[in-house]
């Protein structure tokens, strides 16, 4: 089913796998050793002391990118499969599913689901 023909149950599944994902990297990402000190150590420690319903968009974006550069360090169904970081990467997904790029996103996230 392409994006553009989605129902209100199916965005409703799709926000609420986007949650569920959305946690589940989040811990993944508090569980990685990384730098101490740096920026991304600090964000994920504090980010994953706080629900995925809290969380900003930009936050939302950012655990998106750093499970994104920290996608070898982390299991199979919770990489990416995009670059979030990339406009071109979400435009050219878009283009092939006939939607626009925010959807197409969280399309590709949810199918790994």
């Amino acid at each position: 089913m392409r994006p553009a023909e989605l129902d209100e149950d199916d965005i409703a599944r799709m926000e609420h796998v986007d949650l569920a994902l959305l946690e589940q990297r989040m811990a993944a990402l508090a569980r990685l050793r990384l730098a101490p000190g740096g920026a991304d150590h600090r964000f994920a420690r504090s980010v994953c002391l706080r629900l995925p319903e809290a969380l900003t968009p930009q936050e939302r974006h950012q655990v998106a990118v750093m499970a994104w550069r920290f996608r070898t360090s982390l299991p199979r169904a919770l990489r990416p499969a995009i670059n979030p970081a990339d406009p071109l990467s979400a435009d050219h997904a878009a283009l092939r599913m006939g939607c626009t790029p925010t959807v197409a996103l969280a399309h590709l996230d949810c199918r790994r689901a």
